[in-house]
């Protein structure tokens, strides 16, 4: 389908250096629907949101356990951060 978007001029140059004044449409089009997944997944997290409880699942390992069981923090200094679900949630707000 054929649109047409107002964007800011210094955004359409910076995407016609990576994808080339050809490549424009389809880079555009990739990234709306990383855009989209994104928002579809935010949407599904929030729907979600505290639907099942501990009490529920006695079974299961508290969040600390099973962050530890799977990967060592990284080193003091690595420059990285561990991702958690608390820390992806409010980054994607």
């Amino acid at each position: 389908m054929r649109t047409n978007l107002l964007l800011p001029k210094d955004l359409v140059e910076e995407v016609d250096r990576y994808a080339g004044p050809r490549g424009r449409s389809h880079y555009v089009a990739e990234a709306l629907k990383a855009k989209l997944s994104r928002d579809r997944l935010r949407q599904a997290v929030r729907a979600t949101a505290g639907s099942i409880t501990a009490e529920e699942y006695p079974h299961w390992a508290p969040p600390d356990e099973v962050r530890t069981g799977l990967r060592p923090e990284p080193a003091v200094g690595a420059g990285r951060l561990p991702v958690t679900a608390e820390r992806w949630v409010s980054a994607t707000r």
